[in-house]
């Protein structure tokens, strides 16, 4: 009788890995399919907004460095550009008509979001001109509301289709290639009023500028404001500038009783000296004047509060800059544009971003995108 041949080493060797694996393998599938029937998905929350240390300085590292948290957040999360939305019912589509005094309303799909509300403000410099950076920032940034100043256009000229593929409801209040405001949201938008009570009226006109619209938005009221220029510290349009922004107060001080509300849009003021990159070549100019500031402050002592300045503090934290003698490029550049909340608001905000990137590039406007990220109340 023949003894069977002993099996080499290497033989053993590898039938023992062969077990293994297949033991393995067996019993990472049983494990892997227990969890996919007990395990539930859950959405995750939005990302945080990071606050903006970057603002307003030019070195590049730090650009850098924040844009790899923005792609890391992206990756981790996977919904920083699409996150998962709560849908909301909304009414038949409509749309409402009204004259140059009035307001346009289009419904959009109503998306809004659990966790965290981001609003914000933006001088567009002509909607239809910036239509096509306006709508991948929206996409981007996340954002739930934003308030729009100096549309520049008609009610009937207003590109609301192109909000309302995103699921943005909108209001817009223009009249012609001037002014003109309006508010985009995806978490409503009722109760839209365009204008203030007792607002004045510019020259010989016979109704007020479109430079005010509020709705009231994820249970705030939003104001979008676009302050009148002054021109010139000696023009008759800079007394129609103070006269506004004093009605305006009086107004705004009534609203705090109402609940939530917020302020914001291109103040056209830079209340500090550090706003503006040089007092010296503003000292004789708007913006700047006593006059001009006092009216700001009035409106802070009526109760509201800056909530971005704590999170961005100056120097050299600008939201606007000239087109002219390449003032972006060489950081010469103004702070005009905030965002103002009642008390309430404030201690819900979490973050706040000058997203200076948007005044870079072909078809920029020359003011930046404000953000502010808060709370659920």
């Amino acid at each position: 009788m023949m003894r069977p041949c002993p099996r080499s080493r290497m033989a053993l060797a590898a039938a023992w890995v062969k077990t293994r694996t297949a033991r393995h393998s067996t019993s990472k599938s049983a494990s892997s399919s227990a969890i996919s029937v007990s395990r539930k998905p859950c959405p995750s929350p939005k990302p945080a907004l990071l606050t903006s240390t970057s603002t307003g300085r030019s070195k590049s590292a730090t650009r850098s460095a924040t844009r790899a948290k923005s792609r890391a957040h992206a990756q981790i999360s996977g919904q920083h550009l699409h996150p998962d939305p709560v849908c909301r019912s909304q009414p038949p589509r409509r749309r409402l008509q009204s004259r140059c005094a009035g307001v346009a309303r289009r419904p959009g799909r109503g998306l809004g979001y659990r966790g965290r509300m981001r609003i914000a403000t933006w001088n567009v410099n002509s909607i239809r001109s910036r239509i096509e950076r306006v709508i991948p920032w929206l996409e981007r940034s996340d954002v739930d509301v934003l308030a729009i100043q100096e549309t520049k256009t008609r009610e009937d000229q207003f590109p609301f289709f192109r909000f309302e593929e995103l699921g943005y409801e909108v209001a817009h209040h223009g009249c012609n290639q001037w002014n003109g405001v309006a508010i985009a949201s995806r978490v409503g938008l009722t109760d839209v009023v365009a204008g203030f009570a007792d607002a004045p009226l510019w020259g010989e006109a016979t109704s007020a500028e479109a430079r005010h619209l509020g709705a009231t938005s994820g249970g705030i009221r939003v104001n979008s404001l676009y302050v009148p220029n002054g021109r010139n510290i000696l023009d008759p349009h800079m007394d129609y500038k103070i006269d506004w922004l004093g009605r305006l107060r009086d107004a705004a001080q009534g609203w705090l009783a109402d609940g939530p509300s917020v302020l914001m849009g291109d103040w056209n003021i830079a209340p500090r000296d550090e706003d503006v990159w040089s007092m010296e070549f503003y000292i004789d100019k708007s913006h700047v004047s006593p006059r001009e500031r006092a009216a700001f402050a009035a409106i802070l002592d009526a109760g509201y509060v800056d909530l971005v300045r704590p999170l961005l503090p100056g120097p050299k934290v600008y939201t606007y800059w000239d087109y002219q003698q390449l003032r972006f490029q060489k950081g010469r550049g103004m702070r005009i544009d905030f965002v103002l909340g009642s008390p309430d608001v404030a201690a819900r905000v979490t973050g706040a971003v000058i997203d200076r990137e948007e005044r870079k590039g072909k078809g920029a406007s020359d003011h930046a995108p404000v953000i502010v990220e808060l709370t659920d109340a």
